[in-house]
């Protein structure tokens, strides 16, 4: 019984060793995104619809949304037709991340009519935004 008692420790003991060496070690998963040191990736996802919100309202419009949607882009142009930030923003090549901030007047019947998006650069600052069409 002594006997067991004791390999079940060593090996809870030498499990949460094992598991307490990884944290925070980047492990290499593949994916040039994740292994990249970006600011970008490190943001959780309530910091970015944050971020995206806080623009909007300081430029006087709406941050209302029932839906998000937050994709990463590695080394893009970002759309043509985005109302800039600034005027660096127009000539902006890196990675950004996409904040999609979707609303309806009706989301019973038609839910995510409509679609604010947010473009904030690798340092988190935004890079400017577009309104869903009226």
């Amino acid at each position: 019984m002594m006997t067991i008692l004791a390999c079940a420790f060593l090996l809870l003991a030498s499990g949460c060793t094992a598991s307490r060496g990884s944290l925070g070690h980047d492990q290499k998963t593949g994916d040039p995104a994740m292994e990249s040191s970006s600011y970008l990736t490190r943001l959780n996802d309530l910091k970015v619809i944050n971020i995206a919100a806080n623009f909007l309202k300081e430029h006087g419009l709406n941050p209302s949304f029932q839906e998000t949607f937050i994709q990463y882009h590695l080394a893009s142009h970002v759309p043509d037709d985005i109302l800039p930030a600034d005027e660096k923003a127009l000539d902006y090549f890196g990675e950004y991340l996409e904040v999609r901030l979707y609303f309806s007047d009706d989301p019973e019947n038609a839910p995510c009519r409509e679609c604010t998006v947010v473009y904030i650069d690798d340092i988190g600052n935004v890079l400017g935004y577009t309104l869903p069409d009226s």
